[in-house]
């Protein structure tokens, strides 16, 4: 029997990722609807102020986040500027969602990059890189946070219980190795020596290697990034405690939104599902059913936040349609040197 190619067994890694996601949120619904929740919203009003907020909030999210990239490749060196972090930024997140993944608008937006600086390919690449790793970093940092501040690693209900934990061990060890990377010996040309003797991708390893360095030597850009993210992060739990109050829900607090939701979103980032597909909702709707008892409203919350995505990542690709003209310019225009 022959072996099926690479780009056939990749699109069945995809459609078996798919139909899993689209499966858990078809089982999450139908307990929404056998419990009506949906009757309940479509009967009773609901507050359009605060969902028109909840939006405008993923909408300075969305910002926040080019901004963070404009200020990690400026860590790591690379002459990015405002306006092309702001351009390149609509490009990858409009694409996440027509490649299923944030991984595949991310890969959109290295292309374009490298096409706009040949010269520093492998850096570029890079800032795309840290800039997905420090954002899932500080969101499980702000994982581990509320965890300990809401004691849930604790809980009785047993599905809360394990989520915390598994945040928490999670989170201590990427907090360990993103320290470790830090560190000169870790990073010098002995381990990039080493890397280069690895089959296939040593020599690529190797070179991103080499662009990490640069992030220790400005590391205040980083911090800048981090506190970004922070905000970023806030910003998208307020909005899905605005879309709860917005609905006629049963829904937590503010303060148990900031346990609830960077967990959510951590399981969606880590999880090997298009976008976080099910894993999100499938977490929200937990936590709603250990603190409220309500069956199916924390999935209709979470529903709700991910059409406010993707009407941004609608208004995303119509702002890079009607600005792509900018990024065509001579080689000769563009810095070669980060300030």
């Amino acid at each position: 029997m022959p072996s099926l190619s690479r780009t056939t067994r990749s699109r069945i890694v995809v459609a078996a990722k798919l139909t899993l996601g689209l499966g858990l949120i078809g089982a999450l619904l139908w307990q929404a609807v056998r419990h009506e929740a949906f009757a309940r919203i479509s009967q009773q009003p609901k507050d359009w102020t605060l969902l028109g907020l909840a939006l405008a909030c993923c909408a300075v999210a969305v910002l926040i986040s080019f901004l963070r990239w404009f200020c990690v490749a400026r860590a790591g060196g690379v002459p990015l500027s405002v306006g092309e972090a702001g351009r390149l930024g609509a490009l990858g997140f409009a694409l996440n969602f027509v490649s299923l993944g944030s991984v595949g608008g991310d890969l959109f937006k290295a292309v374009f990059f490298a096409r706009r600086h040949p010269g520093l390919r492998t850096a570029a690449v890079t800032t795309i890189v840290v800039d997905r790793a420090l954002g899932l970093l500080i969101l499980l940092i702000m994982c581990a946070c509320g965890v300990l501040a809401s004691g849930a690693a604790a809980s009785q209900d047993a599905g809360v219980r394990i989520v915390a934990q598994l945040a928490l061990g999670v989170g201590g060890v990427l907090t360990v190795a993103a320290a470790l990377a830090f560190l000169p010996a870790l990073s010098g040309p002995l381990a990039a020596a080493a890397l280069r003797r690895i089959p296939l991708a040593g020599e690529l390893a190797a070179e991103a290697l080499i662009a990490w360095r640069a992030y220790r030597k400005r590391p205040g850009w980083l911090f800048g990034a981090s506190v970004l993210t922070v905000a970023m992060h806030s910003l998208f739990t307020v909005s899905f405690y605005l879309i709860a109050a917005g609905l006629p829900l049963k829904h937590p607090g503010v303060a148990d939104h900031f346990v609830i939701v960077p967990l959510a979103l951590a399981a969606g980032g880590l999880l090997p599902l298009p976008n976080g597909l099910g894993s999100v909702e499938a977490v929200v709707e937990l936590f709603y059913r250990a603190l409220t008892g309500a069956i199916g409203d924390g999935t209709i919350v979470a529903l709700t936040h991910r059409f406010a995505m993707l009407l941004l990542g609608a208004a995303a690709a119509c702002f890079y349609v009607s600005n792509r003209a900018a990024l065509v310019v001579d080689e000769d225009d563009a810095p070669t040197k980060a300030d």
